[in-house]
């Protein structure tokens, strides 16, 4: 699915509308919802908005996990694969806990 990045006026704005609405709709589409998401789109934006401050989003890697973190021989770091955007600023770091972190 290709990810729409357009700019909204918030980053809760893009989130939901970006990212979290498309794969509610596509949970929906297939039927793995237990309730109807057009009917709830009131609901889910007061909750998120309840969970998350309005702040200035800032640039993102986007796919931050450890799969995308590479150590040259030289000992020399770098992060591939991006799919950049602007976000919440601990959005890249939820990623990299949701898929395990970068060890010790």
């Amino acid at each position: 699915m290709e990810q729409d990045n357009t700019i909204t006026s918030s980053w809760n704005e893009f989130y939901i509308k970006n990212r979290l609405w498309p794969q509610l709709k596509l949970s929906d589409e297939i039927h793995k919802t237990t309730f109807t998401v057009d009917q709830h789109q009131k609901q889910i934006h007061a909750r998120f908005n309840s969970f998350y401050k309005k702040e200035e989003p800032g640039l993102l890697h986007g796919d931050l996990w450890n799969g995308n973190f590479l150590i040259r021989q030289d000992g020399k770091p770098y992060l591939i694969d991006p799919a950049t955007y602007y976000g919440h600023s601990e959005m890249d770091m939820a990623m990299t806990r949701l898929f395990g972190g970068f060890g010790t």
